[in-house]
């Protein structure tokens, strides 16, 4: 189903429950701005779907539009409604077939233990779809704790991994912090150079040279009177 067609279908269900509703509201309902909401009402009216009235006729009151469905916007309310609900049905046929044919290959492979995470409609799907193996989720989690779902207690992320998130986060910060003094260090003994012992050979060469010289020194005999 198009984009667009959503859309008219939303504006022509919103303006067909009866209570007036502003540019404004249909733009927040749709999650849209306020110039496309305005686009689309106009092109709604431009087809004959929608009828525009102004009041108060008073030229000094401001001026304020009402929407109202068309005989013609009743029916193509209708023709959209069964188009989205065949939509959607495809869509849950696709879904269960993606979720069934995932599912078969992880209990081949002998995986037993399965936990859902998130609450939704998709999430039903998927219990659905654990039922027809005969098997049941282990547990329920969610970003945030609270609740139960399909009879299950919803927990935590942080529960489901052995300890709170934020613990989690110190513990990787400490790794962190000690890896980087590892570093550190590495690098400073690689900066540090241990000099080379000294060359006592030398230095006994040289005494050894001294002493022979000091051996070898010409005794001066006294001149004869």
């Amino acid at each position: 189903m198009q984009r667009q067609h959503e859309r008219n279908l939303e504006i022509l269900t919103a303006l067909g429950e009866g209570t007036p509703v502003t540019q404004r509201a249909l733009a927040a309902r749709l999650g849209v701005a306020l110039g496309l909401a305005n686009l689309c009402l106009r092109r709604l009216a431009s087809k004959g779907l929608i009828k525009v009235i102004e009041f108060p006729a008073k030229p000094s009151a401001r001026k304020r539009l009402r929407y109202v469905l068309t005989p013609k916007g009743v029916a193509e309310k209708t023709r959209l409604s069964y188009e989205y609900m065949a939509y959607s049905l495809r869509l849950l046929r696709r879904t269960r077939g993606n979720l069934r044919e995932t599912m078969a290959s992880l209990h081949a492979a002998g995986m037993k233990r399965f936990a859902i995470f998130r609450v939704g409609e998709a999430a039903e799907l998927a219990y659905l779809t654990l039922r027809e193996f005969g098997l049941e989720p282990v547990g329920v989690f969610d970003r945030e704790a609270g609740g139960r779902f399909l009879g299950f207690p919803v927990r935590s992320l942080g529960a489901g991994r052995g300890g709170d998130r934020r613990s989690h986060r110190g513990d990787v910060r400490s790794a962190r912090a000690a890896a980087g003094r590892a570093r550190r260090a590495g690098r400073a003994r690689r900066q540090v150079r241990h000099p080379e012992p000294p060359d006592r050979s030398g230095r006994a060469e040289r005494k050894d040279g001294a002493m022979k010289r000091d051996r070898v020194r010409p005794i001066r005999w006294p001149a004869a009177s």
